[in-house]
């Protein structure tokens, strides 16, 4: 049987035979609205540009899909959200659009569709940041939330902090094409601000696939890596939460973000003398590791299935980097270079000529026996020398020449 095309504007719904159906706009950044449970296709419009779109809903999300001119954006269950009733992945969007296609499961009931309103900012605002210019062994560098909030609504709540014990590795499932990460996480943050009513975005770190670090959850006055988050399901304490942007369960995680990844865990474990390859006990797991997946302690593929087994790939680069930072490598003294000058005779009984070249910038001649008693000799204008040598006793004598990085020793025999 053919389905009938519901045709619904968010900001005054209607349905193709007039009747008027209730808003409901969660708050300036959201809208939702709940579906007519005998309808599994809809055309959704909206006078105000959608930036992601996520669904709630019970039933099966199986051949669910969004369509956005000809793109095929598919709907799957969220194993993020560890709350009552499930939730699908969110939608994030290359760039504002103003409708879309809706294609459910007829086994779903229940369904609210909710769309998030970002107001955007140009990626230009941001660069990536190369943490192959910073100290591998510092806390790398990221973009502060002051800078990609910007135009938000800021976090205000009293915060809750946790000292570290295991540090969780996520993917936010998002889509794999998207290259403005500025505006990925800035609709990550609404998605669980004023969709999901959390108090603020729910890792410490979010990482772009160009290897960007992005701060999360916003400490206040406390620290970045120590304020408590929300993304272990439901079991927080002890955990810093960082994710991987993207559905890496698609693709492999980029080098770029491998890498950002490694330099903060390696900074953390240093910074809290945690052991990368050892495990704490964690009420999910009682040997959970230092450096775990979300899929450790929870029933996920989370972070991803081309991400997952590389975790002791990484857990083995941080400990290697811990090494190097705890025990780095010592440069010997360099000993004084011997470099012939010219000079002669040699051996000599009175006059000994002497010339070096006009590289070397000479601060100090000393003539040395084999006593060690060093005789100042005065410099010349020049760099040439007639020392007369004929009052000294005979024996072997060491003249050295100092400039400004070396000393450069030159043997005599006194006849």
């Amino acid at each position: 049987m053919r389905k009938t095309l519901i045709i619904i504007f968010l900001f005054g719904f209607f349905i193709s035979h007039g009747q008027r159906l209730k808003m409901k706009q969660q708050s300036e950044f959201v809208s939702s609205l709940k579906l007519d449970e005998t309808k599994s296709q809809a055309q959704i419009s909206s006078e105000k540009p959608i930036t992601a779109i996520s669904l709630s809903y019970e039933g099966s999300l199986n051949s669910s899909s969004i369509l956005i001119d000809d793109v095929e954006y598919k709907l799957f269950r969220d194993e993020h959200y560890s709350q009552t009733g499930n939730h699908s992945n969110l939608i994030i969007l290359e760039k504002p659009v103003r409708s879309f296609e809706l294609f459910l499961n007829p086994s779903i009931s229940n369904a609210t569709i909710k769309v998030i309103h970002c107001p955007q900012i140009s990626k230009k605002i941001l660069n990536s940041l190369n943490q192959s210019d910073s100290d591998n062994c510092e806390e790398p560098m990221s973009i502060d939330q002051s800078v990609w909030r910007n135009g938000l609504p800021s976090p205000s709540y009293s915060r809750s902090f946790t000292a570290t014990r295991n540090i969780i590795v996520h993917h936010t499932a998002t889509s794999n094409s998207l290259t403005d990460f500025t505006n990925v996480v800035r609709n990550i943050y609404l998605f669980h601000t004023e969709d999901r009513g959390w108090s603020d975005i729910g890792y410490n770190y979010l990482i772009a696939q160009d290897g960007t670090i992005f701060k999360g959850r916003d400490p206040a006055s406390g620290e970045q890596d120590l304020v408590r988050g929300a993304h272990f399901c439901a079991s927080n304490s002890n955990t810093m939460g960082v994710s991987l942007l993207g559905n890496l369960s698609e693709v492999e995680p980029t080098d770029e973000a491998i890498e950002s990844l490694t330099s903060l865990l390696n900074w953390k474990t240093l910074k809290d003398q945690l052991d990368p390859l050892d495990a704490n006990a964690h009420p999910l797991n009682s040997n959970l590791g230092v450096i775990a997946g979300h899929r450790d302690g929870c029933a996920t593929e989370c972070p991803g299935n081309f991400t997952y087994p590389r975790m002791d790939n990484i857990r083995g680069a941080v400990a290697d980097n811990n090494d190097s930072c705890l025990n780095p490598p010592v440069e010997p003294e360099p000993e004084p270079e011997i470099m012939v000058l010219s000079y002669g005779p040699n051996p000599v009984t009175d006059l000994l000529s002497i010339e070096w070249p006009d590289s070397l910038s000479v601060q100090e001649i000393t003539l040395i026996d084999l006593r060690g008693k060093a005789t100042p000799i005065k410099l010349p204008e020049e760099n040439t020398l007639e020392l007369n040598l004929a009052t000294i006793p005979t024996g072997l004598y060491l003249l050295s020449i100092r400039d400004d990085e070396n000393v450069y020793l030159n043997k005599i025999i006194k006849e």
